[in-house]
């Protein structure tokens, strides 16, 4: 069961202020502001184009924002270079659309892969010892030696989330978790979410049009549109929005 609002430690562990991204002339981020609390799942919603997906990147440095400032885990991220830049992006995970295995490797080289990049110290038995648990995590250790061609949609999905766990990462950033599954996988998905937000204490940014997934895991709901967050919640305070736009999400 997800966190109750009592549980979540009102410790922030990323603050975004005043955050802009343009494109071609076009603001997509007009000033963000957002908090993510230490042990939250927080979750972003919006339509599409609406820059969802380019905040989440910008907190990951894939993209860089013209204005603004990111604190992610007591550093200012927009300073972070070379070895610094490296060291941060080992304590965030960001689990892609699709998931976006490497079809060239079988689901145990897919996990070894970050270890063999990122983590210095541990010897190759230490590094199937953790690939075994994490894919223990997401109930797949019989497909180890399988091939990203010979699974399924949310076999991939979860593969994608144990690879993404293999670093121990302190926050998560879902991109559309559960984008082109079937309703019983896409809620498989949603529980196990939750799932690693208490059993690894993982704080989560979730992007997402499904809302299912919004309502088994969000603790908090940002609601974006042109750009700027208009209105936060949980999901019973937004699914309650007199609001007509806000409400339309959740019918």
């Amino acid at each position: 069961m997800k966190k109750s609002p009592e549980q979540i430690k009102m410790e922030p562990v990323i603050e975004v202020r005043g955050l802009k991204k343009s494109f071609n002339g076009e603001a997509i981020l007009n000033g963000v502001d957002l908090k993510l609390m230490k042990g939250e799942n927080l979750v972003i919603i919006g339509k599409s184009g609406s820059g969802k997906s380019v905040l989440i990147k910008c907190l990951v440095r894939l993209i860089e924002p013209e204005e603004g400032s990111m604190k992610v885990l007591d550093q200012d991220i927009t300073k972070l270079e070379g070895r610094n830049l490296n060291e941060y992006r080992r304590n965030v995970g960001f689990l892609f659309q699709g998931g976006a295995l490497y079809d060239s490797m079988t689901v145990r080289q897919n996990l070894m892969f970050p270890l063999k990049r990122s983590v210095k110290k541990m010897n190759k038995e230490e590094m199937e010892e953790r690939v075994h648990e994490m894919l223990k995590n997401v109930k797949l250790e019989d497909a180890i030696d399988k091939w990203p061609g010979e699974l399924s949609g949310g076999m991939k999905n979860r593969i994608a989330l144990a690879r993404t766990l293999v670093l121990q990462p302190r926050i998560i950033f879902y991109d559309e978790p559960t984008s082109g599954l079937d309703a019983l996988t896409s809620k498989e998905i949603s529980n196990l979410i939750v799932e690693m937000q208490e059993n690894h204490q993982v704080s989560s940014v979730i992007i997402t049009h499904d809302i299912s997934c919004v309502k088994i895991t969000s603790n908090r709901i940002n609601i974006l549109k042109e750009g700027t967050i208009v209105d936060e919640g949980t999901y019973e305070e937004m699914s309650n929005r007199e609001d007509p736009w806000i409400n339309a999400f959740f019918k």
